[in-house]
């Protein structure tokens, strides 16, 4: 049985009244109602399971992962889109000369985003454990010195393995182009009242506007200029010498300014009215965030 019915009846509750809002009242969510939706629903899946079945489905989420890894292994996402329609799983494993119930049990993903989050940030969080038991569990700081160099066996910092190997940084680049349109950048660019301060009046042409740290192929900055298209002041992209030279070959919006920088250095952009950061992801506020606010 159940282990919480009590949470259960309190969290399909909640989903009515959502659920309410939504089909009867004819009104589209919010994105806060949104996410509110989902983590509910992600709530009353946990609530109703049995404790040794939530175990099972965590423990079963690598073995999910290596499937979809395995699926690009054998060269199933080059061969679906080359059809241009259906295709079987008896036809894709005849074309790939795999076995047909071992493909079976593959999911689809994108494949860039997935090789990237398996083969690049995987192995240092699959072997972190262990390199926090060899730290004596104290807070990494060295950027030369991580889960990733660890679970890789390098010396070399995340962006310089990647710049190691051009075939690494193709991936790269794709994969951090898919995880912005998966994460919806549009949305995320409504997220801060860029509206409001360019309606103080204050803002003019040579303006520094927003900064973008370490942005990629500009695809936030792009998404700003969505929403705010009347939006005034300097836009500038930066990111490592590779990516921004990328993004150029890719070819940037006219209204985006290409800088090469690293957030390890002092900014040498002063007086912007907003800065967007993407170092938290991946280094401590100790690497980063000193560098961002020295003007």
């Amino acid at each position: 049985m159940p282990t919480n019915t009590a949470l259960m009846a309190e969290l399909l509750r909640a989903m009515s009244r959502l659920a309410h809002e939504l089909l009867d009242n004819g009104t589209s969510l919010t994105d806060a109602k949104r996410i509110d939706m989902v983590k509910n629903a992600e709530k009353l899946a946990i609530a109703a399971r049995e404790p040794t079945e939530n175990l099972y489905f965590q423990a079963t989420q690598t073995a999910q992962n290596s499937s979809i890894r395995t699926a690009i292994n054998m060269g199933v996402f080059e061969a679906v889109p080359s059809r241009g329609m259906g295709v079987t799983v008896a036809e894709l494993a005849q074309e790939l000369k795999v076995n047909e119930h071992l493909l079976v049990f593959l999911i689809p993903a994108n494949r860039d985003m997935f090789k990237q989050m398996y083969d690049f940030l995987g192995l240092g969080v699959y072997t972190m454990p262990q390199f926090l038991k060899s730290k004596n569990h104290q807070n990494p700081i060295d950027y030369n010195d991580g889960a990733f160099q660890y679970g890789h066996r390098t010396t070399l910092g995340p962006f310089e393995y990647v710049k190691a190997d051009p075939e690494r940084i193709k991936t790269y680049n794709s994969a951090m182009q898919s995880l912005a349109t998966i994460g919806d950048a549009a949305k995320s660019a409504g997220s801060f009242p860029y509206g409001q301060v360019m309606g103080e009046g204050k803002i003019v042409d040579t303006d520094v506007m927003i900064v973008d740290v370490g942005g990629g192929r500009g695809q936030v900055l792009t998404a700003i200029k969505q929403v705010f298209p009347d939006l005034k002041g300097r836009m500038i992209l930066q990111d490592r010498r590779d990516v921004i030279e990328d993004a150029k070959a890719s070819g940037l919006p006219s209204f985006i300014e290409p800088m090469a920088a690293s957030f390890f250095e002092l900014q040498p952009v002063r007086g912007m009215k907003a800065f967007i950061s993407h170092c938290r992801q991946l280094f401590s506020q100790r690497s980063c965030y000193p560098h961002h606010y020295r003007q």
